[in-house]
């Protein structure tokens, strides 16, 4: 989980989905966008609390805005109920 070789570099994105502790180590859980044959089936762990990589100083995150979108009802049979919908 920690940065051994190689030189650091930048410029690929991943996706950060959940974090947890395994014999003692902080880690956090992210998604990479190659394929499944890559790291732990796509996915792969760093440590966490270090900003290991600059995975922690590096996050950029956003929070949608909802209610600027545009809202159209279907006529459609089976799809998901009114409730679903805010």
């Amino acid at each position: 989980m920690k940065h051994t070789g190689g030189k650091l570099g930048g410029g690929h994105a991943v996706k950060m989905i959940g974090w947890g502790i395994e014999q003692g180590m902080p880690y956090w859980l992210l998604a990479n966008s190659w394929n499944e044959d890559w790291g732990e089936d796509g996915f792969f762990r760093i440590l966490r609390g270090v900003d290991e990589c600059g995975i922690e100083s590096g996050v950029v995150g956003g929070i949608p805005k909802l209610n600027d979108i545009p809202y159209r009802r279907h006529n459609m049979k089976n799809t998901v109920d009114d409730d679903f919908f805010f």
